[in-house]
């Protein structure tokens, strides 16, 4: 059975992506739209690992937002936000 030409590229896509340093995928990840965010965040190790931490959503809140929250999150998260 002969691969295609565009599954090689998937593959090849796919291992390049994982490669990827932490901070950069982090980048590329909190430029998702929502959708796809929660979804990369539950099927995807790596992104679920990101997605743990608290410093991303406060990333992504300031991204999504363009405001810091400190003063109003209290005793939450910010994934909790």
């Amino acid at each position: 059975m002969e691969v295609s030409d565009a599954e090689k590229i998937q593959v090849s896509h796919k291992k390049h992506i994982a490669e990827l340093p932490t901070e950069l995928y982090r980048k590329i990840i909190l430029n998702l739209n929502d959708k796809d965010l929660a979804n990369a965040c539950r099927t995807k190790k790596r992104a679920a690992e990101i997605c743990k931490y608290d410093y991303f959503w406060n990333l992504r809140i300031q991204k999504v937002y363009n405001s810091d929250l400190t003063n109003y999150i209290e005793d939450k998260t910010y994934k909790e936000v």
